[in-house]
């Protein structure tokens, strides 16, 4: 849906020669990818999160809410191939930008952005849709819960600089020792990995709290484990063994090069982890996290980032006793468009 005006705006596609307007935007926009680190500067976070829309303009899949000439929303549409292999249900994902003057404005461009692109949903079948949006972000929440998006996850983000602590120290209350993933490893730990996050007792996701994808949850971590010790989807994954066997597993992404040139610093993160039930509450965690933050050190990060969920206090505790920083948060929200509740 294209040139379709409403309530003093448009909806329309964006294209490559965008771009220009597309700065304007970025600059204003509030939580910039990685806006809580000020030493990084704005300006440096407004031309990487330009650079980022950028790259996406020439897909087909961008679009903008425009007002008297102004850009003020953006909307990023994603197919995916993956997760829609994994639960047999084709899938994508939203990415929703708005500077609105006032809260009324926010919602009504947010509204818009989403409302044009259900022909785009139609057209490639969509089954289900998600969208993760900053928990300050109230009037975007609010419109994307008037298309019917629940809300099914909230996520805090810590984050720890390596250069300025060091755990290596760190008392256990079991003998365990750490090392890198071997192929050996992959039965015990996809299990591991399927196990922890299908049970709902120990964790809820977003995935295993959907009622349309909890029956196969377990399998998208299970491959993400895999993938990850292929280095699809990490760099490293670091074991945690007792007598010779894998109790729990963390592993470790650095972006690419041209984030670290954008950002002018590089940010690792820690994507996925777990630690058998029967060994918990020993310091097996804290141990891996504490080696994964030496990798990263090693590799020269600047920051190394974890996405958690808001329920896993034990999480949060560690990440905090190793001097982390709670320095953002997020919802998620899903629509099952053949569903209604």
């Amino acid at each position: 849906m294209e040139g379709i005006s409403t309530r003093g705006g448009s909806h329309r596609l964006l294209r490559p020669e965008d771009a220009a307007s597309l700065e304007r935007f970025t600059e204003r926009y509030p939580f910039k990818p990685y806006y809580y680190y000020d030493d990084l500067g704005q300006r440096r976070l407004s031309e990487y999160f330009h650079r980022e829309l950028c790259a996406k303009l020439d897909k087909g899949l961008a679009y903008s809410w425009v007002v008297e000439d102004q850009i003020t929303g953006v909307l990023i549409f994603d197919y995916l191939p993956w997760d829609s292999r994994i639960f047999d249900l084709p899938m994508g994902k939203v990415e929703v930008y708005v500077n609105g003057a006032d809260y009324w404005e926010a919602v009504s461009v947010a509204s818009g952005l989403l409302a044009g692109i259900e022909d785009l949903c139609l057209q490639k079948k969509i089954k289900h849709l998600s969208c993760k949006v900053n928990t300050q972000d109230v009037p975007t929440v609010h419109a994307l819960e008037s298309h019917s998006f629940r809300l099914v996850d909230t996520i805090t983000i810590f984050s720890i600089q390596p250069s300025q602590v060091s755990a290596r120290d760190a008392e256990l209350t079991t003998d365990l020792s750490l090392r890198e993933m071997r192929e050996e490893d992959l039965p015990h730990l996809s299990a591991l990995s399927r196990a922890v996050f299908t049970k709902r007792d120990d964790i809820r996701t977003r995935f295993n709290s959907d009622p349309l994808l909890m029956d196969r949850a377990g399998d998208l971590y299970a491959q993400w484990l895999e993938n990850s010790y292929g280095g699809e989807q990490a760099e490293i994954v670091l074991v945690a063994e007792v007598d010779r066997r894998p109790i729990g597993f963390i592993t470790c992404k650095l972006p690419g090069e041209g984030a670290d040139h954008g950002l002018g610093a590089r940010i690792g993160s820690i994507p996925l982890n777990a630690v058998d039930p029967g060994y918990r509450r020993l310091g097996v965690y804290r141990r891996l996290v504490a080696r994964a933050i030496d990798w990263f050190r090693d590799q020269g990060a600047k920051y190394v980032e974890i996405n958690t969920q808001i329920h896993t206090l034990g999480v949060h505790r560690t990440w905090q006793q190793l001097n982390g920083k709670l320095v953002s948060s997020y919802h998620v929200l899903h629509q099952w468009r053949d569903y209604q509740i």
